[in-house]
């Protein structure tokens, strides 16, 4: 599975293609399929201030090198989870963004429906899926039986470091291989 979208230089979607409304169907989101999405502003989508400077940062990122950059992300539903690796890269005066699918597994069976007493609500990691419980970050593929939903959209101190390293070593290729 495969999917993407281009943003114009304001971050406008202009389009979305490859798997993009397949994927919107089978996660219960038909209000995100590309005729919906299209001619708006990405922002529009994106929730918190974590998330909007998360994907901020790499934006800048690759608008400032002109190089393309990638990192993984999770990307759930209540019954798969997903691990995905995002590229961005320059288009024209905007970027594309790629989602290519590395892996997915099954959180519960098709048929088991949730008590509503095995139902939690935690504050969720918008990148790697982490719901924080109990003052740990917690994956939802370890806790066979219940079910976490989201009470809010944030980034971990985890996914923030990776971020932050990720970023300062791209820097630091591209000034090696601008001063070599």
């Amino acid at each position: 599975m495969q999917s993407f979208y281009r943003l114009d230089g304001l971050d406008r979607i202009v389009e979305c293609g490859g798997d993009w409304d397949r994927f919107c169907l089978e996660n219960g989101s038909p209000a995100l399929l590309a005729h919906h999405v299209q001619g708006r502003m990405l922002w529009d989508h994106v929730d918190g201030i974590d998330m909007t400077s998360y994907l901020g940062a790499i934006f800048f990122h690759v608008r400032r090198s002109g190089k393309v950059f990638a990192i993984r992300h999770r990307c759930d539903s209540a019954l798969m989870a997903r691990l995905f690796e995002m590229s961005t890269e320059p288009a024209g005066e905007g970027l594309l963004v790629t989602h290519r699918l590395i892996w997915e597994e099954r959180l519960h069976d098709g048929d088991w429906l949730p008590r509503m007493e095995d139902v939690v609500e935690a504050p969720r990691c918008s990148v790697c899926c982490r719901f924080h419980l109990d003052g740990a970050w917690v994956d939802p593929l370890r806790l066979s039986g219940r079910v976490l939903r989201p009470s809010a959209h944030c980034l971990c101190t985890a996914c923030k470091q990776e971020l932050r390293e990720r970023l300062d070593e791209a820097a630091r290729e591209g000034k090696g291989r601008a001063q070599g």
